[in-house]
């Protein structure tokens, strides 16, 4: 547990005593995440290669012995007092949905239909919110920890990324895939994780000794994602047109299609089929690359390879923005950075960017300053670290 985290979880103990009168018996944790590549292939059956970062949704529990629901947000500082009986009906706010659907697929799932005890839960996180780090996800994952904790069921880690799926799926409204709840739930520390969301096998890549020499920079364009949610749909039912061509053509999946096949397989489908064809398969191979390239320390050979990730998803996908294709354009002219791209589902959010660790600063000031010049607005620079993935335990190891 790092200095940080320790904070935290101190933070939400305390939260917890002030509005509950007596300490916790529960906590749980859950990490946001970034993603290296492996843009938008989750929901398509392809490859993925995030990793957990330093930064955290934390919880602390207790049961109740009546069925009441008590849930106090610290980020938001409120209490919302509902019940098992009662929960569905009272979800007003965002927030309150995440938690809520946690709770109701949870009983669904785990507890059979019968009434259980009520609990307090105090949250506390220091997720950026809306920034393409997961910050749902980890809510979702630190709810789903500890509730599997708190009632002594036996819900798999798998189980809990499906069932955090399914929050978005059913409570958001959000077709979403599941990198960011897997990502979340099995990351490991210090190193990335490669997901395969066709057979949902995943391998622990430890990072080659140069890339302890670099960091891993998100840069906040501070865009607002209204067209996030609705564009993010639309390319998932464009996804289901590939599919539909595919069977036509007696493919079995994308994953089957060879890039130089793209082209020939999709001539007939309209330009932006064929771009978005094009994407999924061209980053499906980066991402296998990327791999063998984290592994054998190629620390220029990936930087290169985000670029190119960068303008798939500008150019094929069409989910970057014009303050995002900035950023990564001013970046190729700074001393110390070896690459970055877009990262997130799209319309706004973050970049990523590979940058020489002792350059970080520099880069840090320039790339903000440059932003500044372009958009007026002030964004801080940020450096994260690779950690590990969710989990919950008992205050006395009960």
């Amino acid at each position: 547990m790092t200095s940080q985290s320790l904070q935290l979880f101190q933070d939400v103990k305390a939260q917890f005593s002030a509005r509950f009168r007596h300490t916790p018996d529960v906590y749980s944790q859950s990490p946001g995440r970034i993603n290296i590549i492996g843009e938008h292939t989750d929901y398509t059956g392809g490859l993925s290669l995030p990793a957990a970062i330093d930064c955290w949704t934390v919880a602390a529990w207790s049961l109740r012995d009546d069925s009441a629901i008590l849930i106090h947000s610290a980020n938001m500082d409120e209490t919302w007092r509902t019940s098992w009986g009662e929960l569905e009906g009272s979800i007003d706010k965002q927030w309150k949905k995440y938690v809520a659907g946690c709770l109701l697929l949870f009983k669904e799932s785990q507890l059979g239909g019968r009434e259980p005890r009520g609990l307090e839960l105090a949250l506390l996180g220091n997720i950026p919110l809306g920034k393409g780090l997961s910050s749902s996800a980890a809510v979702e994952l630190a709810v789903l920890n500890g509730l599997n904790t708190l009632y002594k069921t036996d819900l798999s880690p798998l189980g809990m990324a499906k069932l955090a799926q399914q929050v978005e799926h059913r409570f958001l409204k959000v077709k979403s895939g599941l990198l960011d709840q897997f990502a979340c739930q099995f990351s490991q520390p210090g190193g990335a994780l490669l997901i395969d969301f066709q057979t949902l096998a995943a391998e622990s890549v430890v990072m080659g000794d140069e890339f302890k020499d670099c960091a891993w920079v998100l840069v906040d364009s501070l865009v607002k994602r209204e067209l996030a949610g609705s564009k993010y749909s639309e390319r998932v039912d464009e996804y289901h047109t590939i599919l539909d061509v595919l069977k036509k053509a007696g493919i079995g999946g994308i994953r089957d299609v060879a890039l130089a096949d793209v082209d020939s397989i999709f001539k007939s489908s309209g330009d932006n089929i064929l771009k978005r064809a094009r994407h999924i398969v061209s980053e499906n191979a980066r991402t296998l690359e990327a791999v063998r390239l984290l592994k054998d320390g190629e620390v220029k050979a990936l930087g290169r390879l985000l670029y190119e990730t960068h303008e798939s998803l500008a150019g094929d996908y069409e989910v970057s923005h014009p303050n995002l294709d900035f950023m990564v354009s001013a970046s190729r002219k700074m001393e110390g950075v070896y690459g970055g791209r877009m990262m997130g589902g799209g319309f706004g959010g973050c970049g990523l960017f590979l940058v020489d660790r002792a350059r970080v600063s520099q880069f840090a000031g320039q790339i903000a300053d440059e932003y500044f010049k372009m958009s007026g607005v002030k964004t801080e620079p940020r450096a994260y670290q690779f950690v590990g993935g969710a989990s919950a335990w008992m205050e006395h190891g009960g």
